[in-house]
């Protein structure tokens, strides 16, 4: 054998997507036996991949899947999920059956979902908010189908880091680039071919590449294909692959322990540049206090700020999250009020004071936001009647509308 012949682990010239060969022997919770049962399904073998809409008609329903909702279903829990999928858009489809009339029933992907719902709130014309990329099932699904379903995403999916979906990227990168690389006759050193390393062993492969001045590439949309991410966008593969290359190896360890998400690591990655340091210190900050999840806020403050101290900017991150919620609960609780019927108002008084007002309407079917409210013409102003104590409050028959009728609950405050 020549000292170029080239000598390529076994698998690398397999062109089939992967998850489409062979079952593994083992039976039991492998991907081999659950990509077997998946195959056996007339109905989930006819999946398709669709963008839905997140309200109307033809929104996505959910039931309930085992588990109430917790901190990870809530709004503080989803708010670095919103923050990912709204710089980078979902990355991993929803599981829907389509059953009949009824429209999108949730199979997997709650908090994906969830999160989309509570981005369109937040930011309406952000575009990866509009739709969720699904794939679609025929239903109705059994609950062993349903099921079957639902652990082939966990185990491609759920305990996959950025980091480590990385790593298989560039590796089948690497593969299709020296399979490629052989078939126009060009030699690649078995060295090359068994770095541990991925972006190493890429940087070598490009090197015999460019060196033999033979055109071939491995498009990202190859590789995508043969991994069977079918639904993973180009663009985002390449920025997972430069968070990859540009991070420390023990630092994607460590982003990866900590359930970092890409779009923190690519806002990280710029503060890093020319601000290695700095960036070190808010790392260490952020651990320190065990609170991963606002990285990406201290960060962009450090960005925008460049004086600022790593520790001030995770107490500024920390306030910006602490208003938010703030903010958050409050409209939440005013979408409460306004589905029982209760209105709030001000009112501006001829003294310069205000009313602030409280009232429930007396039927369910009167609309109750929305419904202005008006104050009575007096022959005399408050701060001219002569009879008035200053700790009076004033008349209920000041106050009139047609949800203010009878109302159950009158609050006046006077500044």
């Amino acid at each position: 054998m020549s000292a170029t012949e080239t000598v390529l682990p076994q698998g690398w010239f397999d062109e089939s997507p992967a998850g489409e060969g062979a079952p593994g022997e083992e039976s039991g919770t492998n991907a081999g036996d659950v990509a077997r049962r998946l195959a056996s399904s007339a109905r989930l073998s006819k999946r398709r991949y669709e963008q839905l809409p997140l309200v109307g008609e033809s929104a996505v329903f959910t039931e309930v899947q085992g588990r109430m909702p917790g901190e990870s279903t809530s709004p503080e829990g989803l708010v670095e999920l919103t923050n990912s999928i709204g710089a980078m858009g979902v990355l991993q489809p929803i599981l829907v059956e389509e059953v009949g009339k009824s429209g999108y029933r949730l199979v997997s992907g709650e908090r994906r979902l969830r999160a989309c719902r509570l981005g369109l709130l937040e930011q309406p014309d952000n575009p990866h908010f509009q739709r969720v990329p699904a794939l679609v099932c025929p239903g109705p699904l059994s609950e062993e189908e349903r099921r079957a379903w639902q652990l082939v995403e966990n185990l491609a999916r759920e305990d996959l880091q950025p980091g480590e979906l990385g790593y298989a990227l560039v590796f089948e990168r690497c593969a299709l680039l020296a399979s490629h690389l052989v078939r126009a006759g060009a030699p690649v050193s078995p060295e090359a071919c068994s770095i541990d390393d991925p972006v190493l062993r890429w940087e070598e492969l490009t090197k015999a590449a460019r060196s033999s001045k033979v055109a071939v590439i491995a498009p990202w949309e190859e590789v995508l294909r043969r991994l069977g991410l079918r639904q993973l966008k180009a663009d985002t593969a390449k920025q997972i692959a430069r968070a990859l290359r540009t991070l420390p190896a023990e630092l994607t360890e460590e982003f990866d322990k900590e359930k970092v998400p890409l779009s923190t690591r690519l806002e990280y990655i710029t503060l890093r540049n020319g601000r290695a340091e700095a960036a070190a210190e808010l790392w260490a900050a952020v651990r320190a206090r065990g609170a991963p999840e606002r990285l990406r806020g201290a960060t962009r403050e450090m960005i925008d700020h460049p004086a600022l101290p790593a520790a001030q900017a995770l107490e500024r991150a920390e306030e910006k999250v602490e208003s938010a919620n703030r903010a958050r609960s409050e409209t939440l609780r005013r979408r409460a009020e306004m589905e029982r019927g209760v209105t709030r108002g001000n009112l501006e008084l001829e003294d310069g004071g205000r009313l602030e007002v409280v009232a429930r309407s007396g039927s369910p079917s009167t609309p109750g936001p929305g419904v202005p409210v008006t104050r009575k013409p007096v022959k005399e102003s408050p701060a001219t009647d002569p009879n008035r104590d200053e700790n009076d409050e004033p008349d209920e028959d000041l106050l009139v509308g047609p949800t203010l009728a009878e109302p159950k609950l009158v609050k006046a405050t006077l500044d």
